[in-house]
């Protein structure tokens, strides 16, 4: 059986005592601070297990907490980066549809010239605005076809489709950039669509401009289907890129 030294006086005695059997030193205290103490060393023990334990797991979830933190931080840069690629494809959307709307008026008025020159020289109307094509020598052309190809042949009518081509040239080139814009957006697809309409119309303009054919009713009336079309559709076109703006 165990024993031990008592501090006080010396002698010896069991280890189960509570007090010294020759001074009657209380033996209860040290082993209670003992036990405190041995109560302590295995709960650090048992804590210091549980942390290498959950070490691991962690390290884990810090990783994770940073890639969820790099995540938020590229999906704020898509957003910004989405948006200033919106304003730029407003801005382009806003140049080729005035672009679009000046090639269409100076093709729409060629157009006119067309008819007004074709018109007259059929009914032979007297017109200061056509008589230099319409008549030869102070008379009526006796072929409506003279006086069209006298108009076509014009410095008036070549500037005319000069300028066009360079309005076509403008357009052309801001379309391709707003064609290789990337978009998931139902609004700026449905915009597209709406543009590329515009375009198909807008070339139908510029054709009728540079290369009439037909009748004078089928030309006449091409011109103006056109020109209802072009309208309806830019009305469209105009109405939705505000409420975009908004």
């Amino acid at each position: 059986m165990a024993s031990m030294i008592c501090k006080k006086c010396g002698n010896m005695v069991n280890n189960e005592e509570l007090i010294c059997s020759n001074c009657e030193f209380p033996f209860y205290q040290e082993n209670n601070v003992t036990q405190a103490l041995n109560t302590r060393i295995a709960s650090v023990e048992k804590k210091n297990k549980l942390s290498r334990g959950l070490l691991p797991i962690l390290i884990i979830l810090a990783l994770i907490a940073n890639i969820y933190f790099i995540y938020l931080l590229f999906n704020v840069w898509s957003h910004v980066n989405i948006f200033y690629h919106f304003d730029d494809y407003l801005e382009d959307i806003n140049e080729l549809n005035s672009l679009m709307f000046v090639g269409a008026s100076m093709s729409e008025s060629e157009s006119d010239n067309i008819i007004d020159v074709w018109y007259n020289s059929i009914y032979k109307i007297d017109d200061v605005t056509t008589n230099p094509y319409t008549m030869a020598e102070g008379t009526f052309r006796d072929d409506f076809n003279d006086s069209l190809i006298a108009y076509f042949e014009s410095n008036s009518h070549e500037s005319s489709l000069k300028e066009i081509e360079v309005n076509k040239t403008k357009v052309g080139k801001i379309l391709n950039r707003i064609e290789n814009l990337n978009s998931s957006s139902v609004e700026i697809d449905y915009i597209n669509n709406l543009i590329y309409e515009l375009h198909k119309v807008y070339l139908l303009t510029l054709y009728n401009a540079n290369s009439p054919s037909g009748t004078l009713n089928s030309y006449s009336q091409s011109v103006t289907d056109n020109s209802n079309d072009y309208y309806n559709i830019n009305q469209t076109l105009n109405f939705l890129i505000q409420e975009m703006r908004d």
